[in-house]
């Protein structure tokens, strides 16, 4: 009787174990989970609302050397702010690209 009860014991010591572990683990997957997606979620909208500084190019038009044919337009990671357009600004010869800006379009109807 003595050993039958020493047996249930360890059985149901090593059950409740089980049980708490699987139940810290859910938890604690639940929290990972949440965790993820809150990051996610920060990180795409801190990347869809970066905005460029005031001199920060918004993209560059690389260009061949001799004939200033434009060949690929490369956009930064940053975005304009909405009253504002992402205009050719400058040439910088030495990366053989046209350089824009952030800048009010003079042509825009009022």
């Amino acid at each position: 009787m003595a050993l039958h009860l020493k047996s249930f014991s360890a059985i149901l010591l090593v059950t409740l174990c089980v049980l708490s572990v699987v139940n810290v683990s859910r938890q604690a997957s639940l929290s990972l989970q949440l965790l993820s997606r809150g990051e996610r979620s920060t990180s795409n909208q801190t990347l869809n609302e970066r905005k460029c500084e005031s001199n920060t190019p918004c993209g560059w038009a690389l260009y061949v050397p001799f004939s200033r044919q434009i060949e690929k337009f490369m956009k930064n990671t940053c975005d304009c702010e909405k009253h504002l357009d992402c205009m050719r600004t400058d040439d910088d010869v030495s990366i053989s690209a046209y350089v824009y800006r952030c800048r009010e379009n003079s042509k825009a109807e009022s």
